[in-house]
């Protein structure tokens, strides 16, 4: 094996050192161009300068080619302007060309025969259209940040507000969030260019304090090979950066139980809140003007609340956090330069006590979370650049009772539902993971019938995850009404998971022709993970000095992952593309797969109480939990086929409306099989529903071996999108998107049969056959800003059940098909009215008032119970949070 990955990396980096054609995950944009005269003949040996705020080391210059092409790649996120020259011709500058992520600014320069000394300046915004990417994006950048009527809590606020992507909540701001129907585990984010997604979960590690981020990039469809694991959307996220003018801001925002609503005036106790304070900072500038930047952001937060239904009395949750962020950019040279940053996040939570649960049972997590990254970009020539990165982070989440007690055992009194004593469990959660990319990308004009943007990459992960847990002195009690009944008994335990991944990509961007460009890339990833060496605990968690044998052979995977993307342009003013993508996506190696079957597990036990001795020594049950347990060697990597059809016009300047269709079949899904379960056909009456329905009673109760591996589950995705954006100019913003959309699963495989009972061809969870949303912002005179986001969407489909017990246990069974009822259909509206104050020469005083659910929407994500011989049959659960608004006071200079 080790052989494999040394003549694997020996073979990617010749590659990289012979072919030099690539660039790695994208923290920057590129403007293109050719230069004409008014006869449209190419003029080369025009001079084109570029400049920006935002360009270390001052303008750069280059000379159009003998087609008048020129070109200037690795920019960051910005606004730019070039000026373009020729003896014997006027001077042209274009400026507020806006530079995304990922993208391509196409300018059409168009010289006149000199008649005027003055220069001609042309302040047409930069095209809406990109003619080169084939994928579906949306970007997001700072100034949008800055006027939408967000929370702020984190980036995700932000990222729901894209066209096909929703949650199980049905809170655009959730941190779970599905892009056209694929899982919630199923996405992958990246901060400057670099993987930060969990490899326990796959949810985002790394939470970007908001105020230091320069612009978002979200991928939902047709991503290029340079992104791979996942089968969702890619969130790519680039940090602002200093500049030759120092600037900085510092902010407050306030919410209070005053500012609060009501949604639920028929519960005793609706949503409380108590404080709620963020302030936050930045400040960026020269060290070395032109030569050395530097970036700060810093972060404070606040929370405290209760949920619906707990008394406030008792005391409320909290919430509070602390980021720093540095970043510093050196131009060490003309051609090379070295960004540095690092992010450092604090926080700790705590539920919210109640009247069955007082404070000493109330949990806690705490975790610091350290992120460097360093990045080295060097200019080989015009037409090639080179890039090298790295970046890890690395964190231990304490899971424990509020006031840290470990050894207090927890009381649960089944007769009255009261805790006491403790809360139940303390926790270590380790996780880390680095990450190094190196990288080329090579311009080849007039090259194999056209012109090529070639780019390869190797990427080399490493990631581990892990859980070391025990019960506070190693056990629980169960009480009845007071008196003792059972004691549930473990040792602690340490499992972990392991995963090393050699990644390759080859991207070619082939502009055919004016019209035409084919987006080519192949991708293949080398993954191999287990279980690590670990140590056996003793009653105190303390290592026994016994070893505990890893594997981390247990799984491996080799994928290659084929794209093809098309970008057409329908109309020759690069105003009117036709695109097309298909692509296979890989999803991760989810680290909690292996936990089930980790060898590392303790016994557990029950334990009845004895009246006769006053201890708990009468044995109920001995329990092995992976002793029918199973893990399949030969386990798959689930995989999406995704396709995609676009069309999208330029309307009017800044304003583009896009047609988009898109297919998703997704295979290879990880489930658990009961491979030697055994059953019976048996017919139960559903009193509720008037009908029979045949169930599957298991004949060998006891006989199990439950079997991590590929049950043959899959799903199908189908979209169709309308979208609208007007990019803010002109003192106003409008973006819109109507999805409309069907997601159906067909599963073959679940850990008991009676799973597949009305479950073929149903809606999947994250089904939503509409969702609509819409934002706008408009600057009025007198420094008054107006913002709104909207959106609609249908509820999530649910399902009756019935609970039945048979020989294997107690089972919930659906009693007719999943999606026969959907929670109510959800609708919010969030509102921002700010004020802005000129206090001096350059600084700003803007007053903000943001209001969130203006009209106090009532909607829930879930119901309490399914079943209708529950008294809690279809009573609402997990309310969405009522009208509130938040006071903000923002200083800018």
């Amino acid at each position: 094996m080790r052989k494999t990955i040394a003549s694997f990396l020996a073979v990617s980096m010749v590659l990289l050192l012979i072919v030099s054609l690539s660039y790695g995950q994208r923290r920057t944009g590129s403007i293109r161009g050719t230069v004409k005269d008014s006869e449209g003949q190419a003029l080369p040996g025009a001079t084109v300068i570029l400049s920006g705020e935002k360009l270390m080391g001052g303008p750069r210059s280059v000379i159009a080619d003998e087609e008048g092409k020129f070109r200037f790649p690795a920019l960051s996120p910005a606004i730019y302007e070039i000026t373009v020259s020729l003896e014997g011709f006027q001077t042209t500058k274009r400026t507020n060309l806006k530079v995304n992520i990922g993208g391509t600014v196409t300018v059409d320069i168009v010289l006149t025969q000199a008649t005027l000394e003055e220069a001609i300046t042309v302040s047409a915004e930069a095209p809406t259209v990109d003619v080169t990417k084939s994928e579906i994006s949306t970007n997001i950048g700072s100034e949008l940040i800055e006027v939408l009527p967000m929370r702020r809590f984190s980036f995700f606020d932000f990222v729901g507000t894209t066209p096909g992507v929703t949650s199980s909540s049905g809170d655009h701001s959730a941190n779970w969030q599905s892009a056209l129907g694929s899982s919630s585990t199923a996405n992958t984010y990246y901060f400057q260019g670099i993987e930060t997604t969990s490899p326990e979960n796959a949810g985002s590690w790394y939470w970007a304090n908001v105020d230091s981020i320069e612009e978002m990039d979200v991928i939902v469809s047709g991503a290029p090979a340079e992104y791979g694991n996942f089968q969702g959307m890619v969130v790519n996220i680039v940090s602002k950066s200093g500049s030759n003018k120092f600037s900085g801001s510092l902010n407050f925002y306030y919410r209070h139980k005053k500012l609060t609503g009501n949604n639920t005036p028929e519960e005793e106790f609706p949503f409380y809140r108590k404080k709620y304070n963020e302030l936050t900072g930045t400040l960026g500038g020269p060290i070395i003007k032109d030569k050395l930047w530097f970036f700060f952001a810093g972060q404070y937060q606040d929370d405290a609340s209760s949920e619906v239904g707990a008394d406030p009395s008792y005391g409320t949750g909290l919430y509070q956090s602390r980021t720093m962020f540095w970043r510093f950019d050196w131009q060490i040279s003309k051609n090379n330069k070295l960004m540095f940053s690092c992010d450092f996040d604090w926080y700790r939570w705590e539920d919210s006590p109640n009247e069955f649960t007082p404070y000493e049972c109330v949990g806690s997590e705490d975790s610091h979370n350290p992120l460097p990254s360093v990045n080295w970009t060097s200019v080989l020539s015009q037409d090639t650049i080179f890039e090298l990165k790295y970046a890890g982070w690395w964190v231990t989440l304490i899971s424990e009772a509020a006031d840290g007690d470990r050894i207090t055992p927890l009381h649960y009194d089944a007769y009255t539902g009261m805790y006491s004593g403790n809360y139940s469990w303390w926790g270590e959660w380790p996780q880390y993971q680095h990450e190094v990319q190196a990288k080329i990308t090579h311009y080849a004009d007039d090259f194999l019938q056209g012109d090529h943007e070639f780019k390869i990459g190797v990427v080399y992960n490493r990631s581990y995850a892990g859980w070391k847990w025990g019960y506070c002195s190693n056990r629980y009690y169960y009480d009845w009404y007071g008196y003792p009944y059972f004691m549930f008994y473990m040792l602690p335990e340490e499992y972990a998971g392991q995963a090393n991944r050699i990644s390759a990509f080859f991207d070619d961007s082939w502009s055919v022709n004016d019209r035409l460009v084919l987006n080519l890339g192949l991708r293949f990833d080398h993954t191999r993970g287990g279980y690590p060496e670990l140590d056996r605990l003793d009653a105190n968690a303390n290592p026994t000095g016994e070893k505990i044998p890893g594997d981390m052979d247990l799984l491996r995977w080799d994928t290659w992952s084929p794209r093809l993307g098309i970008v057409y342009q329908l109309t020759g003013d690069r105003k009117t593309v036709l695109r097309a993508s298909y692509g296979r996506y890989y999803g991760h190696m989810l680290l909690r797969t292996f936990y089930s079957s980790a060898p590392s597990k303790s016994e557990r036990s029950w334990w009845e109480y004895n009246w006769d001795t006053g201890e708990y020594d009468i044995l109920w049950e001995v329990i092995d939990p992976i002793a029918d347990r199973g893990f399949d060697r030969n386990l798959k990597n689930p995989y999406s086929d995704q396709y995609s059809i676009a069309i999208e016009r330029e309307v009017f300047p800044d304003f583009s409306l896009s047609l988009t269709g898109v297919y998703k079949e997704s295979k290879d899904f990880i489930g658990t099989l009961n491979t030697k379960a055994e059953y019976e056909v048996i017919d139960y009456y559903d009193e509720y529903g008037d009908q029979i329905i045949q169930i599957y009673n298991q004949t060998n109760p006891g006989e199990n071996y439950y079997l991590t591996t590929n049950p043959g589950n899959k799903t199908n995705y189908k979209a169709l999108i309308l979208a609208f954006r007007k990019r803010l100019s002109h003192n106003w913003h409008l973006d819109g998107s109507l999805t409309l959309s069907r997601s159906r699963r067909y599963p073959k495989g679940y850990s008991d049969k009676n799973s597949l009972i009305n479950n073929w061809g149903v809606p999947d969870t994250y089904d939503r056959e509409y969702l609509l949303k819409l934002s706008g912002t408009y600057i009025f005179p007198y420094g008054i800003v107006f913002s709104a986001y909207f959106a609609h969407q249908q509820g999530r489909p649910f399902n009756r059940t019935i609970a039945v017990r048979l020989n294997q246990g107690r089972r919930t069974i659906a009693a007719e098909p999943r999606g026969s009822k959907r929670l109510p259909s959800q609708t919010y509206l969030d509102l921002r009215l700010e004020k802005d104050f000129r206090i001096w020469k350059t600084a700003r005083l803007k007053l903000i008032l943001d209001v969130w659910n203006i009209f106090n929407a009532d909607y829930y994500s879930y119901v309490a119970e399914t079943n209708a011989a529950s008294e809690a049959y279809l009573a609402p659960a997990g309310y969405a949070l009522p009208r509130r608004a938040q006071l903000g006071f923002r200083l800018v200079f």
